[in-house]
């Protein structure tokens, strides 16, 4: 192997092969950072089921947590549901959730409360004047469109009168934070993947549960049904 002597190369010359060797190093280290960040974050992923329902939530989380909750309920049942609160950042439809069943779409309100608050009338108003305009607005979908409020509230007399009297489904449900949060997925691709509450991904997953999609308790649950999760090279690109 041939020695270079270093003093017969130009100082210019020199400097700029230390600069460009330093350039590759440092822009290797930086990507070798950020893998590292990324693969950290992803292997975190793995505890966030049992941190969501273990730590104590604030007021947003929980209410999240309750339109899940009720989404996992219709979605169990092998329904379709469209998270539009969660999805749309300035939702002004005025209501929470949709649900597609056979031949019926249930616009949902939802409201979850650990005060002891009380449903008005006025809210259910509301909501009658949301499953109108999406009625209005969607007539070339052959559905029933039927309104429902969901709540771990109390509804009050007026509002149970209104309702009665509107055709408003009234649902007092209690938030169970220990459901199956962890959404097994199974696409016609055949990949087989699952997602958890913390990932960007999840309210946009759709549930069909007629074929091996489903959903359960913990990560090693979902691995021994043979779901995994993305691709690391898509998280790392």
């Amino acid at each position: 192997m041939a020695l270079i002597d270093l003093t017969l190369i130009p100082q210019w010359t020199l400097s700029l092969m230390i600069t460009s060797s330093l350039g590759i190093f440092v822009t290797s280290s930086i990507f070798l950072v950020r893998r590292y960040e990324l693969l950290s974050r992803f292997k975190s992923r793995h505890d966030d089921v049992d941190s969501v329902q273990r730590e104590k939530l604030s007021s947003d989380e929980l209410v999240q947590m309750y339109e899940r909750y009720i989404g996992f309920l219709n979605e169990s049942r092998g329904h379709e549901v469209i998270y539009s609160r969660l999805l749309e950042k300035d939702n002004e439809s005025g209501f929470d959730l949709l649900v597609r069943t056979k031949g019926e779409v249930l616009v949902i309100r939802a409201k979850y409360s650990r005060d002891n608050k009380v449903i008005q009338g006025d809210e259910i108003f509301q909501l009658q004047g949301a499953m109108t305009h999406y009625r209005l607005t969607h007539k070339s979908e052959n559905y029933v469109v039927r309104p429902v409020f969901y709540t771990s509230a109390k509804f009050s007399q007026s509002a149970q009168d209104i309702a009665k009297k509107l055709g408003v489904e009234l649902t007092n449900l209690e938030l169970n934070t220990n459901y199956p949060m962890v959404k097994c997925c199974a696409f016609q691709s055949g990949q087989k993947l699952y997602f958890l509450p913390t990932d960007s991904e999840y309210d946009e997953i759709a549930m069909s549960l007629h074929d091996e999609s489903c959903f359960v308790q913990t990560v090693e649950d979902a691995k021994k049904k043979g779901f995994n999760r993305q691709n690391l090279l898509d998280l790392i690109a």
